[in-house]
Formats: structure tokens, sequence, C-alpha cells
């Protein structure tokens, strides 16, 4: 599993990985801290532009109350 948090690092990420790479993008919860936090939602908005493209899956991960981890696997 590799970690980012940083826009545009995710995109040049999947170049690097292999095909079913789980990759955290986010530990939070991205709905909440989105409104609050502009990083947090161009890199949200970065994860489900991938996805719209075909290039990756969306999960996430119940760790809490109001708290996932958030993935993209690659395609």
């Amino acid at each position: 599993m590799v970690n980012t948090y940083d826009v545009g690092h995710l995109r040049r990420l999947l170049k690097k990985y292999r095909t079913k790479t789980l990759i955290k993008y986010y530990e939070g919860f991205i709905f909440y801290d989105r409104e609050h936090d502009e990083n947090v939602d161009l890199i949200a908005k970065e994860a489900w532009q991938l996805y719209e493209e075909g290039l990756v899956h969306l999960l996430q991960k119940r760790i809490g109350e109001c708290a996932y981890i958030y993935y993209v696997v690659k395609r």
C-alpha cells in the first residue's frame, strides 16, 4: 500500500505501479473535510476524475465514527 495526500502525485503514482495496487489517498472524513480544506477537495476531485477516466476503482474502509481510509486501486 502506498500513501499520498498530494494533488497531482496520485496520478503520477498510477504510472509507476502495477494493476491492482492499493493506494491510500486520504484518511479522515472526506465529505466534511473537503468543505474546510481546499487541498482535500482537490485530492477528492482528482481521485474522482481518475475513476471517471476508468483508471481506478474507489474504495473506503471505516476505521471509526466519521473516520475512513480512502483508497484508489489501479485498474
